[in-house]
């Protein structure tokens, strides 16, 4: 009997770990630019024709900008929103809502998409030094 609880708690547990990640998954729209590095690699005008983009995420792989790349895991990291942001070299006073979760991906492809923040129906993520806010497709 013990045994056989501890099998339910651990599926239990495997499955609690991954409860964040349909929120995830889905199609999102570019909304708008939320930050940018001192340094980046896109030009104003690039970071311009993003918005109305759409952002791609499945199962096993993430699409955007004609790209894509294949993972295998999305976790959630324990690192705060202003170690994400000073990470990325980004204005830390830059305001995302309460219960942001930042996650990363072991992402491999043609895109170097390393890290997502997610709040409900809110995306973000860095692309070439800029953080780019999405919204839900529904």
């Amino acid at each position: 009997m013990r045994k056989f609880l501890c099998l339910i708690f651990l599926t239990i547990s495997a499955c609690s770990s991954n409860s964040e990640l349909p929120h995830i998954q889905g199609e999102w729209a570019i909304g708008q630019e939320i930050a940018a590095a001192p340094i980046v690699g896109i030009s104003d005008e690039e970071t311009a024709e993003l918005i109305g983009d759409k952002v791609t995420i499945s199962e096993q792989k993430i699409l955007f900008q004609n790209q894509s790349c294949d993972y295998t895991r999305i976790e959630k990291n324990e690192q705060t929103i202003a170690e994400f942001l000073q990470f990325y070299s980004l204005d830390t006073n830059t305001k995302l809502p309460d219960g942001t979760s930042v996650f990363s991906i072991d992402c491999e492809g043609s895109m170097a998409i390393k890290h997502l923040l997610n709040n409900k129906d809110k995306l973000w993520l860095i692309w070439y030094g800029v953080l780019l806010g999405a919204d839900r497709v529904w």
